[in-house]
Parts: C-alpha cells; structure tokens; sequence
C-alpha cells in the first residue's frame, strides 16, 4: 500500500535531547563554578544523580515502569494539561526543580538557596536555546511536506514538546502533532498510535512511523500494525530487535527508504 503519511518521533529524531539536555545543564552550572569553584562537570553528574533518586520518589512516576518524562526532562518541564497526574506534578516540580539542585550542591558541601534558585531558571533559558534541529532535519522536511502528511508522535508533556517545536522552526511542517501528556498513555502503547492514525486520517497500510527507538517508536507502531523507519544515527545494529521495515542512519535517507515501503 503507497504511503501517504509519516508519523515522525521528536526527541533525539528531530532534536537532540539527552546531549543537549546535559550541555545546558552543564551552561548553568557555570553560576556554581564562578560562585563556589564548582567543576561544572562534575555538578551535572551529581544533578544527574540527585534528579533521578528524587523523581522516582514520587508517587506518580513510581507507578511507571518507564514514565514518559524522565528525571532530567522534569526539571524544565510544567505539566500544564488536565490529568490527575499532570495536575499532582505540575503542583511539585517547583519544589522537584530546587530540592534536586540544592541536593547537587550539597554534595560539594555547598549550601545556597539563591544559588539554587538561579540555577533552576538559569536551566530553563540553556535548555530551550539547545531546541535545534539536527542538520538533516529541516531539508529533508521540506522535501517531504508536500507529499506526505507529517504527524508529530512524541512522548513527554504538551508545552515542553510545543516549545521544542517553535524554537526549533519545525512546527510549521506538521499537520498535527500527538503527545502522551494529555492522553494519559503513551508510546509504545497501541492507543497513542490510533490517535495517531486519526490525526493523519489515514488507515496504518498508507502510514509509516520514524523514530530513534526500537521499543517505542518500532515495536509501538508495528503493534498498532504500522510499518516502522528505526533512525539509528549511532553504531550499527546487526540484528535489531523488533525488526523494523527499514534502518536508516540519517534523514536524508528517509526518502528512499519510503520509497521503497511504496
């Protein structure tokens, strides 16, 4: 069946995530290095650290076991939709967002409240300077906005994804945009990729999802019985598992790629 539509994964798809998540960590940072002679490295490794032990602390994400944002995203993140879950961490990630420095800090037997609340909003400015796109992303893009329907399926919260969209240029090539937050499940979950299908008002034969994760974005999408692009820009993989319909290790292959799917 030709496709005509391309359900596409955001983060570390489109626009770097984790490396420009820990570059703008590492920005911040800097204020502890000029105040206190902290090594901007090393307090990154311990935000890291401290984040991760006090996300999965609260009862929300410990219900998970893979919650669709993670520790170091929930420090920049608002969680401003309308769920229960959304509403009980939108009322603790200011409180998250403070306590996870001020336990970094404390490791360098740092004690600093105005320190700490620079830190937290110097790391929302690093943060969103770092939403650009890959090279390969906006020409490819261009190629493909005419002939395909384009439909964002990300997980993570709908202002954070919203903000990475704008700041990066990308919005504008997408007829929609899908993300977990307000549906209350996410990927790999079949019922994100329905919503999906019905954003791009397409049956999954016309449909194709690209993304960088086997599990979410392969296995999801062949669970909801849509073939699958793994975008693997790292080192090969002999023998992926799912097995995707096809492996590219840039965009710009992707236009061949589906070509070939038909």
């Amino acid at each position: 069946m030709a496709v005509r539509a391309i359900l596409i994964d955001l983060d570390d798809t489109l626009v770097p995530d984790q490396a420009a998540a820990d570059d703008a960590i590492r920005a911040a940072a800097e204020l502890a290095q000029a105040m206190h002679d902290i090594d901007p490295e090393a307090l990154r490794a311990s935000l890291r650290r401290r984040c991760r032990e006090l996300w999965l602390s609260h009862p929300v994400i410990a219900r998970y076991e893979n919650f669709y944002v993670s520790s170091w995203e929930g420090l920049t993140s608002e969680f401003a939709t309308e769920p229960e879950e959304s509403r009980q961490l939108r009322d603790w990630v200011p409180d998250y967002r403070r306590q996870s420095w001020a336990n970094a800090l404390a490791d360098f037997g740092v004690s600093d409240p105005a320190l700490v609340q620079a830190l937290v909003d110097r790391l929302q400015l690093e943060r969103t300077e770092r939403y650009i796109p890959y090279p390969d992303v906006e020409p490819v893009l261009q190629g493909l906005k005419d002939r395909y329907s384009l439909v964002i399926v990300s997980n993570g919260t709908l202002d954070t994804q919203q903000r990475k969209l704008e700041c990066s240029g990308l919005a504008g090539y997408f007829s929609a945009v899908v993300i977990s937050e307000p549906l209350g499940f996410q990927k790999p979950d079949p019922g994100i990729y329905q919503e999906a299908l019905k954003a791009a008002a397409r049956p999954a034969s016309e449909c194709v999802m690209l993304g960088n994760s086997l599990r979410n974005d392969v296995g999801g999408a062949q669970g909801a019985g849509i073939r699958a692009v793994w975008l693997n820009r790292n080192q090969p993989v002999e023998n992926p598992d799912p097995r995707p319909e096809a492996v590219i290790t840039s965009l710009s292959e992707l236009p061949a790629a589906i070509a070939r799917l038909g």
